[in-house]
């Protein structure tokens, strides 16, 4: 089954962000093996983003059964959360800052089960971002461990202290000569770039 953000037969839930199809009838309500083929995403390469890249892919809400370590910080329920990630794209490769960028699947294919296969998929796009900041770059509200702590003092930015591997949530910035790392975890993002993918579908007898 080819799937795509593209064509009269995919309805937008959310503007640029989450897409959903219909799966086959004769499918639905049965257990059935996904395999993923192939996938493939576009991304903005002149973004000055680009470079804070760490995961870029598709994510889908099938109630996937297993956990995610990849939840936010400060939560306890990765263990309660429901496995998304349908395929991740290797950006490792790019080498041109100057135009959109087709980026293919990384690796193998993933599979999955479903029991109780569903009337319609629904799939988004997503991405994290890490990178290196001065405390007076940090934005509020996002998580980051402490690198170097140099004249930064930063409790004043959320830390409970200012030693290296600290990881903190920030309130605000502060200053001198620390750095921190961003801390990225998967978020969807808007975009009206192309997806594709092609999935396998195959009922499961008992």
């Amino acid at each position: 089954m080819g799937v795509s953000n593209r064509g009269s037969g995919v309805n937008e839930i959310v503007a640029r962000t989450t897409y959903a199809v219909n799966l086959p009838a004769q499918l639905r309500g049965k257990n059935v093996l996904v395999e993923v083929l192939n996938g493939s995403m576009q991304y903005d390469c002149t973004d000055s983003d680009i470079h804070l890249v760490a995961g870029l892919g598709v994510q889908v809400d099938w109630g996937i059964p297993g956990g995610n370590t990849e939840a936010p910080y400060g939560s306890n329920q990765f263990m309660n959360t429901a496995y998304k990630t349908l395929f991740e794209v290797d950006t490792s490769a790019y080498h041109e800052v100057d135009k959109i960028t087709n980026f293919q699947m990384a690796g193998l294919g993933k599979s999955f089960v479903i029991q109780g296969f569903p009337e319609k998929l629904e799939f988004s796009r997503f991405r994290s971002l890490e990178s290196l900041f001065a405390p007076t770059a940090v934005v509020a509200g996002d998580t980051y461990m402490i690198i170097t702590t140099g004249t930064t003092n930063w409790t004043t930015a959320g830390a409970a202290d200012s030693s290296p591997n600290t990881v903190f949530t920030s309130t605000t910035t502060s200053t001198g000569t620390g750095t921190a790392w961003r801390l990225g975890v998967a978020e969807k993002y808007s975009d009206f770039k192309h997806i594709a993918f092609d999935l396998k579908l195959t009922e499961v007898i008992d």
